[in-house]
């Protein structure tokens, strides 16, 4: 199946086509994504099918900063040690019920990556941050373990990929390994 990814713009009469089976993910998606992306709180991202322009999922990102000694001991190399480390922030994510279980979560999650490598082209950031709080956790954060994240210490939801491992996975992918 072709995809393209593209900034939110659809109408809403679109949006609504798409029902990941999470209702909070959903809501955001349906009632909050279109508003915060005005207002520059978050950029979302689409991928549609081609020809058809049927939604397949999305993903929305903002930037936060986070303390460095909440990072894993060698999430960052070098720098000041009380530093804020920027990251950004995966805030949600999801797959239309009518693709799951077709990869696509990880071909979405790989364009995560691509992403977050151009915005630290741009202005930097030290990685990726996200939670996972919904139902199902156990298994989602399996997931996102297997492909690099790792649990802050002390938290049970909150996962962060450092940006070498970004860049390392990117350059593998483009290597076809």
């Amino acid at each position: 199946m072709k995809t393209s990814l593209i900034l939110l713009a659809h109408d809403k009469a679109a949006r609504t086509t798409l029902r990941t089976g999470n209702q909070s993910v959903d809501n955001f998606f349906h009632n909050l994504a279109s508003q915060l992306d005005k207002d520059n709180q978050v950029r979302t991202y689409v991928l549609e099918t081609n020809p058809d322009g049927r939604l397949v999922g999305f993903f929305a990102t903002n930037m936060t900063v986070l303390e460095r000694q909440l990072l894993p001991r060698n999430f960052v190399k070098k720098g000041l040690p009380n530093a804020e480390i920027p990251l950004l922030r995966l805030c949600y994510i999801g797959i239309s019920e009518e693709f799951q279980g077709q990869g696509l979560g990880h071909k979405l999650l790989g364009l995560v990556l691509f992403h977050t490598r151009e915005v630290s082209r741009i202005t930097g950031c030290a990685g990726i941050i996200l939670d996972v709080v919904e139902e199902g956790r156990t298994e989602k954060i399996r997931w996102y373990q297997s492909v690099g994240f790792e649990l802050l210490a002390g938290s049970d939801h909150t996962m962060v990929l450092s940006i070498r491992t970004v860049l390392r996975t990117l350059e593998d992918a483009e290597k076809g390994g």
